[in-house]
């Protein structure tokens, strides 16, 4: 995400009245492009860690049900021998 910003930065002498002034609203500028761009910054490592988090959920949620199915699986073959012994004990 890249957002452009551009200000206008003519000021009227008389709301400034010398040189330290003016490079006080340059230096004020300056910071919060700055700031700016480290929050731009830390949004993009955000932005990549949801995709990892997205990933590694959707790469759990796959295990489940693989896991489900062995278990299913299992138990199915379980009875199946359960049902096995008891007929072969009852003969």
């Amino acid at each position: 995400m890249i957002i452009n910003i551009k200000i206008n930065h003519k000021f009227d002498d008389q709301y400034l009245q010398n040189d330290y002034e003016r490079s006080g609203i340059q230096h004020l500028f300056r910071k919060i492009f700055k700031q700016y761009q480290l929050w731009s910054q830390e949004i993009e490592y955000l932005q990549v860690c949801a995709s990892y988090i997205s990933i590694v959920l959707k790469t759990l949620v796959a295990w489940e049900i693989k896991i489900k199915q062995i278990l299913a699986h299992a138990n199915y073959k379980k009875q199946y021998f359960d049902r096995l012994i008891a007929h072969s004990v009852n003969k």
